[in-house]
């Protein structure tokens, strides 16, 4: 959604006519959004650092915001809202159901990550299909300096299930670091939004 957002801010278009597919992960350091493959194709090369460090930086915006103002943002909201409409839609029968997730990959994208975000198609039974957008040279460069520390999030996600005790490197490289923060700041931003709520109800 923020890259729909950024690129359509920068380049004079409404967010909801623009989708721009993403790769990778989901914080700033490991999002690969694919500019190359951006509809409608209006992103000039001129323009694609500008915005890939806009994408990059919203992050930490709405962390700060989470953090610092208390302020329940609803573009995360947002997201999974437009996420679980289109997963209605594949329980409803309709065949043209594709977003992005964070999904197991397959076959070489596998042996490269085994996790990432990509793009899915969603049927009646769940996923259906997921497959990688063409991506340019430096959106590839991207997503290999990404896959590092993708890597690192996926052993510290599944060490929360098997209760195994992380690597010091995985500790020290910033990824734990990085989870711990959003995981704060999420649960910040629910007590924000149960205030508020409650402000409602006693109002």
């Amino acid at each position: 959604m923020r890259a729909n957002y950024h690129i359509a801010n920068v380049t004079g278009q409404r967010a909801a006519d623009v989708i721009c597919p993403i790769v990778g992960g989901l914080s700033t350091n490991c999002l690969v959004a694919v500019l190359s493959q951006t509809k409608p194709k209006t992103t000039s090369p001129q323009i694609i650092p500008t915005v890939q460090k806009l994408i990059g930086e919203s992050e930490d915006d709405v962390l700060k915001l989470y953090a610092d103002c208390h302020t329940v943002c609803l573009s995360p909201a947002l997201a999974v809202a437009r996420f679980v409409n289109t997963m209605l839609k594949a329980l409803r029968g309709d065949t043209n159901c594709v977003d992005c997730a964070f999904v197991a990959q397959t076959g070489h994208i596998g042996q490269f990550l085994p996790y990432m975000t990509s793009i899915v198609r969603l049927g009646r039974y769940g996923i259906m299909s997921s497959h990688m957008p063409k991506i340019s040279g430096d959106e590839a460069h991207r997503l290999k300096k990404a896959a590092v520390i993708i890597k690192d999030l996926i052993k510290m996600g599944e060490s929360f299930v098997t209760g195994e005790i992380l690597d010091d490197s995985i500790q020290q490289n910033g990824s734990a670091q990085k989870l711990q923060e959003a995981a704060q700041a999420q649960a910040t931003a629910a007590s924000a939004f149960g205030k508020v709520q409650s402000q409602q109800t006693s109002g």
